[in-house]
């Protein structure tokens, strides 16, 4: 019975080393995978909520100018307006270059047109600062009375029947 004991390989202290090795290498491929999917959570985060910053300034400053607008192009927020806090009392970003402007589509539509900048800072977990921007657009076009021009879906003639001399219908 001592010599099954003696006859020894040594082969359990390398597969021992080998699965630790093989185990290390996948719970860091773990990880980084999960810091990544973090950092693009954060990107993505940032992104929705600088075009929700932009919308507010395309609402606060654009809408409420657009119809008493008499010139081409006018700019109405160069530097940047804070739009608030969150829970945390964390700035939410700020709107930026807001500018309206009309044209013509054809020879009696005009277009009122509106843009906007959302500009959103945040921190990574690196420590570094990134700041995402996104630009908004707005199109409106009044609907004039041309679109309902005889208040009807068909266009058929009307007026009175044409009568003889004698009273009647022809």
């Amino acid at each position: 019975m001592n010599r099954v004991f003696q006859n020894n390989s040594g082969s359990v202290a390398p597969l021992a080393i080998l699965f630790t090795f093989i185990s290390m290498l996948l719970m860091t491929a773990y990880l980084a995978q999960s810091a990544t999917i973090s950092s693009l959570e954060k990107y993505r985060f940032a992104e929705m909520r600088a075009q929700y910053v932009a919308e507010a300034g395309l609402n606060r400053e654009a809408a409420d100018f657009l119809p008493w607008l008499v010139n081409d192009t006018t700019l109405i927020g160069e530097i940047g307006v804070e739009f608030g806090l969150d829970s945390g009392g964390n700035p939410l970003g700020i709107y930026k270059n807001v500018a309206v402007s009309t044209g013509l589509l054809n020879s009696n539509v005009v277009e009122y047109r509106g843009v906007s900048t959302g500009e959103v800072n945040y921190t990574t977990t690196a420590g570094s600062t990134v700041t995402v921007q996104k630009t908004v657009f707005m199109s409106m076009v009044p609907e004039g009375m041309g679109k309902f021009m005889y208040f009807t879906n068909k266009e058929e003639p009307f007026g009175p029947p044409n009568e003889n001399m004698n009273g009647s219908i022809n």
